[in-house]
């Protein structure tokens, strides 16, 4: 689980996913499959800026595909920012699917990921589904020679459309981190949450604590809206 937007905005997108999880474990479960085997895996995108940057390119190529339109970052924010504050919020996700369905739920912070060369296909099969690996074939090098993964759908930042500055995703970043304090100590404590890789999520843990921060999603979507203005035409 990448996003828990499930296509639709605001609270009911995470609920929708709920649901669908729900569906999804009673069918599991009644092909002789228990609780104990199932395993939710949910992607933590840190930076916390790079989902958001993601959301808006998916969102881009449609608005080009279907109505010739350009959509800049600014726009999209605009336009989406209420769904898409708690489309982010994985760390609640993955609590609430810990607790309210009993599950197993791994998370993949990319930011250590991607700090040990690794490719998240492989993580997920040799260290959650227990497919017999080394480190050497779980990394993107190929033996001692360093080798660039093979990229495909990747969506490259249109400079003109990329219109927000430095400083306002630097601000948007710490917004949705701050946002992950509501649920970083539920998520590193919980007996049925395990984390790898926690590189950032770990800064973000030690920010919460030393700060005693709560933040709601009200208030990070005022913020987030506050960060973007005024609206500039591109």
């Amino acid at each position: 689980m990448d996003s828990t937007n499930g296509g639709e905005g605001g609270k009911g997108g995470i609920h929708k996913s709920l649901r669908y999880i729900q569906k999804l474990v009673h069918i599991l479960t009644s092909n002789f499959i228990s609780m104990d085997q199932i395993t939710v895996v949910i992607t933590y995108r840190a930076p916390r800026i790079d989902q958001l940057t993601s959301g808006w390119k998916h969102n881009r190529d449609i608005a080009k595909a279907y109505n010739n339109t350009a959509l800049t970052f600014r726009s999209f924010l605009f336009k989406n920012v209420a769904g898409i504050v708690f489309a982010l919020d994985a760390l609640h996700a993955a609590a609430l699917i810990a607790q309210d369905f009993g599950l197993q739920v791994v998370i993949l912070d990319t930011s250590g990921v991607q700090l040990m060369r690794y490719d998240i296909n492989n993580i997920v099969a040799c260290e959650i589904l227990g497919a017999p690996c080394n480190r050497q074939n779980m990394s993107l090098d190929l033996g001692a020679k360093a080798s660039a993964p093979i990229k495909v759908n990747v969506r490259e930042d249109d400079k003109n459309l990329n219109d927000l500055t430095i400083d306002e995703k630097m601000t948007i970043g710490l917004i949705l981190q701050k946002l992950d304090c509501n649920s970083a100590r539920v998520i590193f404590d919980h007996p049925k949450i395990h984390i790898l890789y926690p590189y950032l999520l770990n800064h973000t843990l030690h920010s919460c604590s030393a700060n005693h921060t709560y933040y709601t999603h009200e208030e990070a979507l005022r913020d987030i809206q506050s960060a973007v203005t005024p609206f500039r035409q591109s």
